[in-house]
């Protein structure tokens, strides 16, 4: 749906998920998605609750990379 944040060690997004279950009746997830990059590769990702998007922000910031003073 939007990002949230765009660097070049990841990108922070909320999408919209949503359809029928296999046993019937609907469903609608909206999914706080964490990805990592190095370089121009895709090299892992994480799911959070929309409830948790602090806790998404907060783990995005933790795995930036670390600058040397």
């Amino acid at each position: 749906m939007y990002d949230l944040a765009t660097t070049e060690h990841g990108a922070l997004a909320v999408g919209h998920t949503f359809g029928t279950l296999p046993e019937g009746g609907a469903f609608e997830f909206f999914p706080v998605t964490l990805a990592l990059f190095q370089g121009d590769r895709f090299v892992g990702g994480e799911l959070f609750e929309l409830e948790d998007l602090d806790a998404a922000r907060a783990r995005f910031e933790e795995l930036r990379p670390k600058t040397s003073p």
